[in-house]
């Protein structure tokens, strides 16, 4: 079986520059390419399938990494951003020509179980505009899943097939999803897990892996989810993103000797302009970090947050 639609708006689409985008395009020049292209209007195009009369419309955006196309007047290609602002309007003019809407959203912070609050409000938003399905990845391992308004809101498929190997025990885990409609009228949804395997990729069938990810979704609809989400929060300020910034204004490690020099240090990385201006841009722009490192220094400086209340750990019981 062929793909027949590539979704290729994703924060890589443009690492290499417009002769390797344009290369891409060309070596999927028998499907249906969206969410990226060699200038601005083709990245944003509404692509369309019609499949047995019915017209099937796609976008796809993604968040504020190098290769977002955020600018109109702009002559080099990338990727649709996810928050131009001129999104919801092409949602909306895109639910007057086709019947069936769909929408890929590449965002959320890599390896974390919960989407985040404010990426739930967009997607919900693109619901509003006139999605009629949203189907999100990017963290790299599977997210829940909901209903808002009777249409369905993938937050993360997770991984389908990935050549990198990393330690995680739900990195070569996922799930597909099969949409069914009655003309335009969404009727059910099928959620199929699946793991890349050494022939490839096939469905999952363990049983652990089922209940993790209805646990997922069940998550969602929980009282504890702003608890959980913003512990998340937390551990990505601890773990992830402090560093990010540690390492764009303190290109030196913050302990031993380092430690207690870090103020002369400072002055003269200062003074000389060492900053790495570059990857400080890009832990601001991007929109997953951003979200996440207010909302963690947010609980920490102003809501007392005590770490030993509640661990967050959905993986505990999950088999390696």
């Amino acid at each position: 079986m062929w793909f027949n639609v590539i979704n290729l708006g994703n924060n890589h689409m443009y690492d290499y520059g417009q002769e390797a985008l344009e290369a891409t395009l060309n070596a999927f020049s028998r499907q249906i390419t969206v969410g990226a292209g060699p200038d601005f209007d083709s990245a944003y195009k509404l692509k369309t399938i019609n499949i047995k009369g019915v017209e099937v419309g796609f976008l796809s955006f993604c968040e504020a990494e190098f290769g977002a196309l955020t600018d109109e007047n702009t002559k080099n290609g990338g990727y649709a951003w996810i928050n131009h602002p001129s999104v919801n309007d092409r949602i909306k003019n895109a639910r007057e020509l086709v019947d069936v809407l769909f929408i890929q959203a590449h965002a959320g912070p890599e390896k974390t179980d919960l989407p985040l609050p404010e990426w739930r409000q967009r997607y919900r938003e693109f619901i509003d505009s006139g999605a009629d399905a949203v189907i999100g990845h990017h963290p790299h391992v599977p997210q829940g899943w909901e209903f808002y308004r009777g249409k369905p809101i993938f937050y993360s498929l997770g991984n389908f097939y990935f050549d990198v190997e990393i330690n995680h025990p739900l990195w070569n885990r996922g799930y597909a999803v099969s949409l069914s409609f009655s003309g335009s009228k969404f009727e059910e949804v099928e959620v199929i897990p699946v793991e890349k395997t050494s022939s490839g990729v096939d469905i999952c069938k363990n049983q652990f892996f089922a209940k993790h990810l209805d646990y997922l979704r069940e998550i969602l609809d929980d009282e504890v989810y702003m608890d959980l989400v913003n512990r998340q929060a937390v551990q990505l300020w601890e773990n992830r993103y402090y560093n990010f910034y540690l390492q764009a204004l303190y290109p030196f490690p913050d302990r031993g000797l380092w430690k207690i020099a870090k103020k002369v240090v400072w002055k003269l990385l200062k003074k000389n302009d060492f900053i790495d201006r570059l990857s400080l841009l890009h832990n601001i722009r991007i929109e997953s970090h951003r979200f996440g490192t207010e909302r963690a220094l947010s609980i920490l400086e102003e809501k007392n947050f005590r770490k030993k209340e509640r661990p967050l750990s959905l993986l505990k019981s999950y088999p390696q």
